[in-house]
């Protein structure tokens, strides 16, 4: 239920490089390391075009897993359920869903904070970006909040829709097929 173990350093590399490169020494005064990589994530989500910047300022970083950085999907899901391959996370519109690797941990086991562990009913912003034909999770969880027992069946009940009107996607468009994705642990 992750990525291959050398995806997933590079991914991390490349991703904390540039994030880091979004926010000051200021703002990581007294933060946790996931709280300004997670500011610098929202101010890439606000000005896309700081990729670009990046990419002319640091020529030589890995231009694989900027393209992927470049592709991500962010936004609210809701964490549906678990299965032997794969976490579904479902878009709140419920007309998106997804199979979603961890980068280093299976997504059910990732520390949401405050005292969240993932799972089943749980919403929360995140990024999934796409790596080596297969969605995975950034690891970046913000305002994870638990859905309430309706709302859950309610969601549960809506996975159905996409997977009919093919709004599931268990690899990015664009990208090798699974066949020709490196191995998951």
């Amino acid at each position: 239920m992750v990525i291959d173990a050398p995806t997933a350093q590079r991914f991390i590399e490349t991703y904390k490089d540039f994030l880091g490169s979004l926010v000051t020494a200021q703002d990581k005064a007294g933060q946790r390391l996931t709280q300004w990589l997670a500011l610098g994530r929202d101010r890439f989500v606000a000005d896309r075009a700081l990729l670009d910047n990046y990419r002319k300022a640091h020529p030589s970083a890995d231009a694989e897993m900027l393209d992927a950085i470049a592709q991500t999907q962010f936004g609210q899901w809701v964490h549906l359920k678990d299965t032997n391959t794969y976490s579904v996370l479902m878009d709140m519109d419920a007309t998106r869903a997804y199979a979603v690797l961890g980068l280093t941990q299976p997504l059910r086991h990732i520390d949401a904070g405050e005292g969240y562990v993932m799972g089943s009913g749980l919403v929360m912003k995140a990024a999934l970006v796409p790596l080596h034909g297969r969605w995975v999770c950034d690891g970046l969880i913000q305002n994870p909040v638990w859905l309430g027992p309706g709302y859950k069946r309610s969601y549960t009940g809506s996975y159905t829709a996409p997977r009919k009107a093919d709004g599931f996607s268990a690899e990015p468009p664009g990208q090798p097929t699974s066949s020709s994705v490196p191995s998951m642990r």
